[in-house]
């Protein structure tokens, strides 16, 4: 299932070694899927890096902008992360779409830099795939 990028999220970036990725531009992010999925046990994976700001660790939320995806919430802490938020649907779903809540910051405040964006997380990859249980 391929990921459509978009709902507060900054451009892309290119990393040195030619990966993309991109920095969450707002406390609400969203993530849309392409495809539809069978009623079923599911997780979502998310794999990106968060800074240690604003605080070390950082709570999270994400929940449903479509149908079938309950509330969850989670710790995401500094550095490299890989996220796994589960599931189930009780019906058929077209095209998932999740938000996820996190605090922002701006390099200017934390660090010696003139860079004045707001960031949240740094988003590298996603997707679906069915529960192992």
């Amino acid at each position: 299932m391929r990921q459509a990028m978009r709902d507060g999220w900054s451009v892309v970036e290119i990393g040195s070694d030619l990966t993309t990725f991109r920095w969450g531009a707002n406390d609400r992010v969203g993530i849309r899927f392409e495809g539809d999925l069978a009623p079923g046990k599911y997780q979502v994976r998310m794999q990106g890096f968060r800074q240690p700001y604003p605080t070390e660790t950082v709570e999270f939320r994400a929940g449903r902008l479509s149908s079938g995806l309950a509330p969850y919430s989670g710790t995401m802490p500094n550095g490299y992360f890989d996220l796994r938020i589960p599931f189930e649907l009780k019906a058929p779903l077209a095209n998932p779409q999740l938000w996820i809540d996190s605090p922002t910051w701006s390099p200017k405040d934390f660090e010696d830099s003139p860079d004045g964006r707001t960031l949240a997380f740094l988003f590298s990859l996603a997707w679906i795939e069915k529960a192992t249980d």
